[in-house]
């Protein structure tokens, strides 16, 4: 399991409690950058994750009772 660890979470800041992953997402969002904590499965600590777009207005549907958007890649010319 440890390599796994290593292997998972190698690069990710692990904070040890969601209050304090929930405190830096916060400051980095004065920052302009929106993130949300998540707890790990493989360390069982809390990292950070970017919020996309796509997840925003997912999650604004679904809290107004509506069900998802689901967007399609735009097909290029040259590719149909």
């Amino acid at each position: 399991m440890k390599k796994d660890v290593c292997r998972s979470c190698r690069n990710k800041k692990k904070y040890g409690s969601q209050d304090a992953a929930q405190q830096r997402a916060t400051f980095m969002y004065r920052k302009g950058l929106q993130l949300k904590p998540y707890l790990c499965p493989v360390c069982r600590g809390w990292h950070l994750t970017k919020i996309n777009w796509r997840s925003r207005l997912n999650r604004a549907f679904a809290e107004a009772g509506l069900d998802p958007v689901f967007v399609m890649r735009r097909i290029h010319a040259d590719q149909s």
